[in-house]
């Protein structure tokens, strides 16, 4: 009997241990830490047939990184936030840049003084408001009080009325520095400010048309002294009216064609 038994006994094939070396690397494999469902071709060394997946701290390497920044920006967001001088200071900067917006594209307040506007504004000085929009519409007309840059030292600003727009012939009245009367077309893109009050005013009459990129705004409201306030409606035919000493615009000339020529201005 135990002849038969070591007769039927047989050693195990060269195929069987291969197989049998394959499902040991398997099961070294699967011990280690891994993710799930994700599996890339054997390292150097390992069988050919042999699958490994990738480690779990390699793969999460990249993405551990990324947590822990997003962590520490959700951390560092917390903190300032909770910090009173860092809301006052956002609030600070909201607010000016709240004003900042509103006082160049939508209105201003600025402080007039000076004898050039008499009797339209008083010497002592005047608080009015002023439309930023009117001029970057190209809506300025004759008659209009703007506040403009100085085309002579930009730094400081003029109230002066639009005598004329581009393309008004304007009849420049003698002034304080001025012996005869002349006449001034006005540019395209310019504008024809004075004073109203003539004989103490520098103005278009000393520098010149002024561009209208030079306007800040126009003067729609007076609001101090109180008992002065009062609104300034826009009147183009204001300037026509001689309102405040102002002479008006002239028609733009036409010459009659004869035979061969056009109309020019």
């Amino acid at each position: 009997g135990a002849a038969s038994c070591a007769g039927t006994h047989r050693a195990p094939t060269p195929r069987v241990l291969d197989q049998v070396r394959i499902k040991r690397e398997r099961r070294k494999v699967d011990k280690k830490a891994t993710v799930p469902g994700r599996r890339v071709a054997a390292e150097a060394g390992s069988l050919p047939c042999a699958l490994h997946r990738v480690p779990r701290e390699e793969e999460g390497r990249s993405e551990g990184t990324m947590s822990k920044a997003a962590s520490l920006w959700a951390h560092l967001k917390e903190s300032v936030m909770k910090n009173e001088g860092v809301k006052t200071l956002a609030g600070c900067f909201y607010f000016g840049a709240t004003i900042h917006c509103a006082r160049e594209y939508l209105f201003d307040v600025t402080l007039c003084s000076g004898p050039s506007m008499l009797p339209t504004l008083g010497v002592q000085g005047n608080i009015v408001l002023l439309d930023a929009v009117t001029p970057k519409m190209n809506m300025i007309q004759a008659g209009d009080i703007v506040i403009a840059s100085s085309p002579n030292n930009p730094s400081n600003s003029i109230c002066k009325r639009v005598c004329g727009v581009g393309g008004d012939v304007i009849e420049v009245a003698p002034g304080h520095s001025l012996q005869k009367v002349r006449h001034e077309v006005v540019p395209r893109g310019h504008v024809w400010l004075q004073g109203d009050n003539l004989g103490n005013s520098t103005d278009s009459r000393a520098y010149g048309a002024v561009p209208v990129g030079l306007i800040r705004g126009r003067v729609f409201c007076r609001i101090w002294p109180l008992s002065e306030a009062c609104w300034f409606r826009t009147d183009p035919e204001c300037c026509q009216k001689g309102i405040g000493g102002v002479p008006p615009p002239l028609p733009v000339p036409r010459f009659v064609p004869t035979d061969g020529e056009a109309n020019s201005p």
